[in-house]
């Protein structure tokens, strides 16, 4: 399937109000959205830059996360395979903070914006969105 290139800035609310992820955003769940080869972070919330280590949704945005980290990993194996907008899965991911090691349930989502290009959604829970899973 062709994609149309993901080379654009997405303003905040126009990703808040879109249709997949309103309900999420206003259940507080931490949210980063992803290019749909997850090789730039197009947008996030602060809980899910928090997800992935960062203070800042601008840092995050910037610099994208830890391709290294188990987390990123454990997204992309579960995501990867998802291909045409609607497609989703639930799955659980392993994370970690120091000596602990906890389960969190999360969701990725290919998604169309609303300039035509895919992209995937990954959202946990609300529960889960205020630790640090890097």
């Amino acid at each position: 399937m062709d994609r149309p290139m993901v080379d654009a800035y997405y303003p905040f609310i126009d990703i808040a109000v879109h249709e997949k992820v309103r309900a999420h955003y206003a259940a507080g769940d931490a949210l980063a959205l992803f290019s749909a080869g997850m090789e730039r972070v197009l947008w996030a919330n602060g809980a899910g830059a928090a997800l992935f280590g960062f203070s800042s949704v601008y840092d995050f945005i910037e610099q994208g996360p830890d391709r290294l980290s188990v987390f990123f990993r454990q997204f992309q194996a579960s995501a990867g395979r998802l291909r045409e907008p609607g497609e989703s899965r639930s799955f659980l991911m392993r994370a970690s903070s120091g000596f602990r090691s906890t389960t969190v349930s999360a969701s990725a989502e290919v998604i169309t914006l609303v300039d035509g290009a895919t992209a995937l959604l990954l959202s946990t829970p609300a529960a889960t969105a205020g630790g640090t899973l890097a």
